[in-house]
């Protein structure tokens, strides 16, 4: 099963179908890059976000093909 959507092809973010664990290796399905693999930083609940693209502080956080805010810092993959 997938543990991920991804709502948009230009979404830095993908939203977890089920809780995943700090450290858990997890092969994501993207629209524009298709399988890539990323290492859970953190706890993800349940429809939390978890970025699958690096994104920079002051740079737009994308998710349904909009931004939905700044950065306030760097956040890498798996965040």
């Amino acid at each position: 099963m997938n543990k991920f959507v991804q709502l948009h092809s230009n979404d830095d973010v993908v939203i977890s179908l089920e809780g995943i664990h700090k450290g858990q290796s997890l092969q994501i399905q993207t629209e524009d890059r298709g399988m890539i693999h990323i290492k859970a930083n953190d706890d993800i609940p349940k429809g939390h976000k978890m970025l699958v693209k690096p994104v920079k502080r002051g740079e737009d956080v994308i998710k349904f093909g909009y931004s939905i805010g700044k950065a306030n810092e760097d956040i890498s993959i798996g965040d």
